[in-house]
């Protein structure tokens, strides 16, 4: 009888693997022509969901709907889903935005977060999708992208962690392809973009303690950094810091990660009456190796502001570029001081020191500066793509101040560029 039951055994073992898994049926004979695989009938048309569950980083659940908004656009850049403004869009067809509850948190392969949002598009269409979280608030992303077929049941799963915190946005390529199984593996848009704005106090050749403060709002105006006029210090900009440095030398340091194109407003804002030497490091969204951007000493006195322009490139590869924040016409010559054509000053101050910019396509030798009437040219040291910092001496009542310079525009053109300022000394 035992012989029997042996014999029989094996010819009725069957065994299926999940509930669309394939069907494997076990044979006597122990090799691999013994085994048949029976792989489950998929029925299109296919429905892609995209869902993104979140969690507190202290561990707390987050309501569904809230801690991240969820977008997504289709090849055609048609997007569905909350943009990072909280606006909810419904331009791909067949395709829905709504918040969840994760049915199974603590299922063994699936997403942990208890409450999300997410897309499903009905029959989606091949191509690259992206996937765009903006920050709410400072929060774990669980990210599960999977397909099912026309009779629910799921054909792949896609799952991948991620954080985020209030203004940063992260964006996901999905390459689709309907027929693919696997389809994709879903990858992060690389952004290995950085900058670190350093600057010292200097006396000669010796470093001193800092004698200015930092202020930088990015292209939507959010700021990171410390005004000491208002004693008020911000941290707006996400993935940014401010502080005094990491190295062996006191210092005023701002750092951010994952940089938006655009221009940045750098504010240096003197605490004290001194010099500072200004030192910008960049890398861009491929992690190159950074461009260093040196200044020489700056004077500076307490409550002076000097508005630098930083401008941060859209395209991979770019460089970014410091100028003045001030300029005119076609602006061959910027300024981070002064930052208005007419400028006041104390009456006791009898000189001024002014912060120039000259454009990457200057003439050096066609420069020329007069102030008062009188020639002051060789007081400037103009180079393509330079800038300094020139003193210039100020008599009591109005001095004017007259610079003109040639340049190649960036669209190929020859200007003749004039620049006329008022130094107003109060008497």
């Amino acid at each position: 009888m035992k012989r029997r039951s042996l014999l029989i055994v094996p010819l009725l073992l069957v065994t299926l693997i999940g509930p669309a898994g394939a069907q494997v049926i076990m044979r006597p004979g122990g090799n691999a022509s013994g085994v048949t695989i029976i792989e489950p009938t998929w029925e299109p048309p296919y429905r892609l969901t995209i869902q993104v569950y979140v969690t507190a980083q202290d561990g707390r659940p987050v309501v569904p709907g809230l801690g991240a908004n969820v977008l997504v656009i289709d090849p055609q850049g048609r997007r569905t889903g909350m943009d990072e403004g909280g606006i909810l869009h419904q331009e791909i067809p067949r395709a829905a935005w709504q918040p969840l509850v994760n049915p199974q948190p603590t299922a063994p392969i699936g997403p942990r977060g208890l409450g999300g949002s997410g897309v499903t598009l009905e029959d989606a269409a091949d191509g690259g999708y992206v996937l765009e979280i903006a920050g709410t608030e400072r929060v774990s992303l669980d990210l599960a992208v999977a397909q099912w077929d026309k009779a629910g049941r799921r054909r792949w799963l896609h799952l991948a962690k991620a954080s985020t915190e209030p203004g940063a946005v992260d964006r996901w390529d999905i390459p689709y392809t309907a027929a693919a199984r696997p389809a994709f593996d879903l990858a992060e848009r690389r952004d290995d973009s950085y900058l670190s704005v350093r600057v010292y106090g200097r006396r000669s050749d010796a470093v001193q303690e800092p004698v200015t403060e930092l202020l930088i709002s990015d292209p939507r105006g959010r700021r990171l950094g410390r005004d000491p006029t208002a004693k008020q210090d911000y941290q707006e900009i996400p993935r940014g810091a401010y502080g005094g440095g990491t190295g062996p030398v006191e210092a005023r340091e701002l750092e951010l990660m994952r940089l938006a194109a655009g221009a940045y407003a750098l504010d240096v804002i003197g605490t004290t009456a001194g010099r500072y030497e200004l030192i910008v490091y960049a890398a861009d969204r491929a992690g190159r190796p950074p461009t260093s951007l040196e200044g020489g000493e700056v004077p500076t006195r307490a409550g002076l502001i000097h508005r630098y322009r930083l401008e941060w490139p859209d395209a991979p590869g770019g460089e970014p570029r410091l100028a003045g924040a001030w300029g005119q016409g076609d602006r061959l010559l910027s300024y981070a001081y002064p930052v208005a054509s007419r400028t006041e000053v104390p009456a006791g101050q009898t000189s001024v020191a002014l912060v120039v910019f000259y454009a990457p396509g200057v003439v050096a030798g066609s420069f020329h500066a007069t102030l008062g009437g009188r020639d002051v040219t060789a007081r400037f040291h103009p180079a393509p793509d330079g800038h300094e910092a020139v003193t210039l001496p100020l008599a009591p009542g109005s001095n004017a101040l007259v610079l003109s310079v040639t340049g190649t525009m960036p669209d190929g053109r020859t200007s003749t560029h004039t620049d006329s300022l008022e130094l107003v000394r109060r008497r």
